[in-house]
């Protein structure tokens, strides 16, 4: 936190797990990005992680926040003015996202007040699902998708270049799982689990419809 400091004021650490026992952790800075000409722009910087070991989560979602800067300071400079449609059909690309945040920062702050609402917890008291080796892991979440019907699919996307020097492509789909999508007017396409489970955890008495899920673009970097 204290690297930070020169340009956030504010740090909100969260733990977003919900039904897998894989950590899941969001820091989100409250800051102000300096552009090329000397502009300060107040606006929210996000990190975000999934680990088995929760030590290794925060870390990653840091990282994450420390990229996330020059990135924002990179979208300022090439298009300062850009403007989103009140429908937001022009968002339509990972870049657009977070440019959305930087652009509609009050906006989102009001939106993400629910997010204090939970108990707090401390770092010691979460358990490490980390098995020690990359097999094991895996193995171990197959197993949590098998507990809850779904599985991993996993295609191999290794190009010719990549496998001479002994790399490997690899992208899993999750049928079920909702994919994060660039165009705005596409996110809710695939799975319903964004329905279900908060029904399965409690928060709502019965499945919701689209329309109750958060309207903002997930920032999606």
């Amino acid at each position: 936190c204290k690297l930070f400091s020169p340009i956030i004021s504010k740090i909100w650490i969260k733990y977003l797990t919900l039904d897998f026992k894989i950590h899941i952790i969001g820091v989100f800075g409250l800051g102000k990005i300096k552009t090329t000409s000397g502009e300060r722009k107040t606006t929210i910087i996000m990190g975000s992680s999934a680990r088995l070991n929760p030590i290794n989560a925060l870390y990653k979602t840091f990282l994450e926040m420390g990229q996330a800067a020059p990135f924002y300071r990179h979208l300022l400079d090439r298009n300062p003015t850009k403007k989103f449609e009140d429908d937001l059909k022009n968002l339509w690309d990972f870049d657009d996202h977070p440019y959305y945040w930087l652009m509609n920062t009050d906006k989102i702050i009001s939106k993400l007040k629910f997010l204090n609402n939970g108990d707090q917890i401390r770092m010691e008291s979460l358990s490490n699902f980390d098995k020690g080796n990359n097999l094991d892991n895996v193995n171990y979440m197959l197993g949590l998708l098998k507990e809850k019907n779904l599985e991993a699919i996993a295609v191999d996307l290794t190009t010719p270049d990549v496998e001479s020097i002994g790399g490997k492509v690899c992208k899993v789909l999750i049928p079920s799982f909702q994919p994060l999508e660039g165009a705005h007017l596409l996110r809710h396409l695939g799975g319903e689990r964004l329905l279900n489970v908060p029904v399965q955890l409690g928060f709502f008495p019965e499945t919701p419809g689209f329309n109750c899920l958060n309207p903002l673009p997930n920032l999606g970097l």
